[in-house]
C-alpha cells in the first residue's frame, strides 16, 4: 500500500525547498567539511607518519651513540679501579710510611744534637781565631 501526499503539501515542501534549499545545502556542506576536518585531525597522514618515523630513527641513533660513549667511559673507569692497589698493598704502604716517619723523627733529633755540637765547635773556632788575630 502506497501512501499519497496531498497535493497542497507537496507544493509547500517544494516552495520551502526553493526558498531555503541554499541554506540546507550550505549547512550540509559545512557539516561534511567539519566531518572531514575532524577525521583528518583524528587520523595521521602518511607524510606525518613518515616524518615521525624518521625523527624516531634519528633519536634512536643518537641514544645508541650516547650509550656507546657511556659504555666506553664505564670500561675506562673499571680499568682504572682494577689497576688500583688492593687493601693489603695499601696497608703495606701505610706501614712503610709510618716507618719512614719514625726514621725522619730520629734523624731530626740527631740533627738537633749535631747542631748543638756545631755551635760549640763554631764558638771554639771563633775563640781560636780571635786569639790568633789579637795575639799577633
Amino acid at each position: 500500500m502506497m501512501r499519497r501526499w496531498p497535493k497542497g503539501l507537496a507544493v509547500i515542501d517544494y516552495e520551502i525547498m526553493r526558498a531555503w534549499g541554499w541554506l540546507l545545502a550550505l549547512a550540509t556542506n559545512g557539516l561534511l567539511a567539519w566531518i572531514g576536518w575532524s577525521l583528518r585531525k583524528k587520523f595521521v597522514t602518511h607524510e606525518d607518519f613518515a616524518a615521525h618515523l624518521t625523527a624516531d630513527a634519528q633519536h634512536k641513533t643518537a641514544t645508541k651513540e650516547c650509550l656507546a660513549a657511556h659504555d666506553v667511559a664505564l670500561e675506562a673507569l673499571a680499568d682504572k679501579v682494577n689497576a688500583m692497589p688492593g687493601a693489603d698493598a695499601i696497608h703495606v704502604l701505610d706501614l712503610k710510611l709510618v716507618n719512614i716517619q719514625g726514621e725522619q723523627s730520629r734523624t731530626n733529633e740527631e740533627l738537633r744534637g749535631l747542631r748543638d755540637i756545631m755551635r760549640r765547635m763554631e764558638n771554639q773556632t771563633e775563640l781560636l781565631i780571635r786569639d790568633r788575630l789579637e795575639g799577633k
